[in-house]
């Protein structure tokens, strides 16, 4: 490392640089379900249609930073309260917005293992423990290992991904509820 990079790191705080970036493997392949892309070409209608939209939009403005109208729609069409949703620009900047607002008491983020690695990565970025449990062998939630670590370390937050990636599936519902029930007693 060169003096001016090392000078360069002299700010940038000694977790900050322990922690793995998120990478992701570059695979050649037609279908890429772990980034949630559709292995299908867009329709051309659809396309035609954004287009026009986009001839619409007042780029010299600021987007309605509440997503009034698409709460309205999302509302409408589920029957979800829009003082409910919490629209964002993707996964990762709503489980930013969680940890920051929900990790006031202990500071301990509790996340399966594997899972989405944002949880882990967004906890640590942001000045959090992270406590992990492995999934068990059908890669379920391991039920035990969970309430023991509540008990243990008190998490403010738990992230349970569905369907969870890398592994694809749905955690048991049954599972869920207990850990639910065991944290509002």
């Amino acid at each position: 490392m060169s003096k001016s990079e090392n000078k360069s790191l002299e700010r940038v705080g000694s977790r900050i640089i322990e922690i793995d970036s998120y990478t992701v493997p570059k695979i050649e392949c037609s279908i890429r379900l772990d980034g949630n892309e559709s292995p299908f070409r867009s329709d051309p209608l659809i396309i035609k249609k954004i287009a026009e939209s986009l001839g619409t939009v007042e780029l010299n403005r600021y987007p309605d930073p509440d997503c009034a109208n698409l709460k309205k729609i999302i509302s409408g069409k589920y029957g979800f309260p829009e003082d409910g949703l919490l629209p964002g620009n993707g996964s990762d900047e709503l489980i930013q917005m969680l940890i920051e607002s929900l990790t006031g008491k202990s500071g301990i983020v509790l996340v399966p293992s594997p899972t989405f690695s944002m949880y882990r990565l967004t906890s640590l970025v942001l000045n959090n423990q992270v406590v992990e449990t492995d999934l068990d062998k059908k890669f379920d939630l391991d039920l035990d290992d969970i309430l023991n670590k509540i008990k243990e370390f008190n998490p403010d937050l738990l992230f349970f991904a569905s369907p969870n990636n890398p592994t694809g599936n749905a955690f048991s519902t049954d599972k869920i509820i207990k850990i639910v029930e065991s944290t509002t007693g």
